[in-house]
């Protein structure tokens, strides 16, 4: 049975004037910003582009020797309704959670999805640039439970 989490339909939603270039761009910066966090002196996360097409972005969150990814997500790009600026939309594509467990195997916590804040983080990172480039923009997140921007 493949993991379940309940922020796994998290994402984010927006309608732009702006182009696939610029927003490719924005996404690129948020990434950047996403990851490379430094945790006690030590490299953090990387948030980095895997594979990039005319009309998607795919991106990973990995461990700084990228032997562990933890999350996957794609920011897909389709032209605005009457061929207008352009709808946006990112999602999580695949995820690993983890749990604490009480001797070895009994579940004793929360379940946490890893990479998730390095997520967040590139969500709002990206809704902030999209918002400072066209104030007229609408752009939703969502923590795939509630509306939350």
């Amino acid at each position: 049975m493949a993991a379940t989490h309940k922020n796994q339909g998290a994402g984010l939603r927006a309608t732009t004037a702006l182009g696939r270039e610029d927003l490719a761009q924005l996404a690129q910066e948020a990434a950047s910003q996403a990851g490379n966090i430094n945790v006690f002196g030590k490299p953090g996360t990387v948030v980095r582009v895997e594979q990039a097409t005319a009309d998607r972005l795919n991106f990973s969150i990995a461990a700084p020797s990228f032997r562990r990814e933890f999350m996957t997500f794609a920011l897909r790009v389709a032209p605005g309704t009457g061929g207008n600026g352009c709808q946006v939309q990112v999602s999580i594509t695949s995820f690993k959670t983890k749990q604490t467990k009480a001797l070895g195997f009994i579940p004793a916590g929360k379940k946490r999805l890893l990479g998730y804040g390095q997520y967040q983080t590139f969500m709002n990172q990206f809704a902030a640039g999209v918002r400072a480039k066209d104030p007229s923009a609408r752009v939703d997140i969502t923590d795939g439970i509630s509306r939350v921007l």
